[in-house]
């Protein structure tokens, strides 16, 4: 893999770690371990990577700082349920899914339909538990 997407990951971080959730720049993050797992070859190779516990811990780490500041940005919420869900946190998403109701908000990468099958699957896994 070539350094670009790894120097990426290490500028997000820092403006992650720098910015204290004041603004949404440091979920950069999510979108710098999304090229990563883009240049994996296969949907597993993708899947292993969004389930290791250092990238979903980094994710999380992203999106909380912020969504405590931001609780009401509906966009960046429905993004972080959707992070959760690939990240194997399966109930964390479906807590996500329900704080947002019907305030679910596409945008970038995702879809209205794909958060929706996100959102019911979650929702199916952590009833299945």
């Amino acid at each position: 893999m070539s350094p670009a997407p790894r120097r990426c990951l290490a500028f997000a971080q820092v403006c992650r770690d720098t910015g204290g959730g004041r603004n949404g720049i440091g979920m950069l993050v999510a979108v710098a371990h999304h090229q990563i797992a883009d240049l994996l070859k296969g949907d597993t190779a993708k899947d292993e990577y969004f389930q290791r516990a250092d990238v979903a811990a980094d994710i999380r780490k992203a999106f909380t700082a912020y969504l405590e500041q931001h609780p009401a940005d509906h966009r960046a919420r429905s993004h972080y349920a959707y992070y959760c869900f690939v990240c194997g946190q399966h109930a964390e998403a479906h807590r996500q899914f329900q704080l947002l109701g019907a305030n679910m908000t596409a945008g970038g990468r995702l879809s209205e339909v794909l958060l929706k099958r996100i959102r019911d699957k979650a929702a199916a896994s952590v009833h299945a538990s």
